[in-house]
């Protein structure tokens, strides 16, 4: 899996064959008088695993939590949740579109009544779902 480098994306998807029982990962925060707790990551199941990063400032006033969703399966080829092409027609979206990117920006003006985003899952038997406030797309 990439390096997490921002605080911007909480969740990310990672897909692992059954030779994989434990996930070996270091967090680094951007203040080092932080906190790390990270739990989940050790004797994972076949299916969906859910692994945690917590990050708790000195003072225990603030804290953030990262998950990594892992999927063990014996086909990890067939596994994958991720996209192959997303775009936004008419707008950009940023980050620059990458398949182990999980979260982007988009802007529009405010007298935009439709978007229409265009999304193709790696896997050609993934279900793509769109949601947002006032809508839900689905499409296979």
């Amino acid at each position: 899996m990439d390096r997490i480098t921002s605080g911007y994306c909480m969740k990310y998807n990672l897909v692992v064959g059954t030779d994989i029982s434990d996930l070996n990962i270091t967090a680094v925060p951007e203040n080092p008088e932080s906190k790390v707790n990270i739990s989940g990551n050790k004797g994972l199941k076949m299916g969906l695993n859910k692994v945690q990063i917590e990050v708790l400032s000195k003072d225990g006033s603030r804290k953030r939590t990262y998950t990594i969703n892992v999927t063990k399966t014996g086909n990890p080829a067939k596994s994958t949740s991720n996209l192959q092409i997303l775009s936004v027609e008419k707008f950009n979206i940023t980050p620059d579109f990458a398949s182990n990117i999980m979260s982007y920006k988009t802007s529009v003006p405010s007298n935009t009544d439709k978007v229409n985003v265009f999304a193709v899952p790696e896997n050609i038997n993934a279900n793509v779902k769109i949601t947002g406030p006032g809508l839900t797309s689905s499409r296979r």
